[in-house]
């Protein structure tokens, strides 16, 4: 009847946002923590370095970038190179050199507004295996 129409009206509007605006904040949570883990993995894979981010044993910078963003496109993260930034012999991770960091940044714009994410990670440099 015409009242169920009414009263769907007045119930449907607040039940929608309330809705979306979960998944939103879900989508929020879901690109800071991915985000983190990014250059961690990134830190990670250079420090260590694994053949993902090192050419015959020696870190690559060109390769890891490239391991983030896939890393990021399996976890439904679209990053961009200019967004990774990786810095071999890093002094500010801990005072010291021979350390790798990585940052990774992500702005994502959303129907609440636009939001800037960016981490970073450091890692030791390990001696390529023989």
């Amino acid at each position: 009847s015409g009242a169920t129409a009414v009263e769907f009206a007045i119930v449907a509007l607040p039940l929608f946002l309330f809705i979306f605006g979960t998944i939103e904040v879900g989508r929020l949570f879901w690109v800071s923590t991915v985000v983190g883990e990014l250059a961690q993995m990134g830190a990670r894979c250079i420090g260590l370095p694994e053949p993902s981010c090192s050419s015959d044993g020696v870190p690559n910078i060109l390769q890891t970038t490239g391991f983030i963003q896939n890393s990021a496109a399996t976890r439904a993260v679209l990053i961009s190179a200019e967004n990774v930034d990786v810095i071999l012999n890093d002094s500010q991770c801990v005072g010291v050199g021979q350390f790798a960091r990585v940052t990774v940044s992500k702005e994502l714009i959303t129907a609440i507004g636009t939001f800037n994410f960016s981490q970073s990670a450091c890692h030791v440099l390990q001696p390529a295996s023989s």
